[in-house]
């Protein structure tokens, strides 16, 4: 998993604890789906993403979230394309 322009993450430990760090940061987030195409195994989806932040103020931003599957349906390569600094900006 890749997220914005951070360090790649590898296996389910790893990304839950990313996850799980980051959500210390934020109060909730939304996801709006703009747009979405599946070619093969790969999904590309569009997305406004609203983040509340910890003074309750809300920023949405958009993203691009590319994955692609195994042959057992699990994903096996993540990235999510965004730019987090409004949500951490003063």
């Amino acid at each position: 998993m890749v997220f914005g322009n951070g360090e790649p993450l590898a296996g389910r430990e790893a990304i839950l604890a990313a996850n799980a760090a980051f959500m210390d940061t934020i109060a909730g987030l939304r996801h709006r789906i703009v747009d979405a195409w599946t070619v093969d195994a790969t999904t590309i989806a569009v997305t406004d993403v609203t983040y509340t932040r910890l003074d309750t103020r809300e920023v949405t931003l958009p993203a691009v979230s590319i994955w692609r599957v195994g042959d057992d349906g699990l994903i096996v390569d993540f990235r999510v394309v965004l730019d987090l600094a409004p949500v951490h900006a003063p």
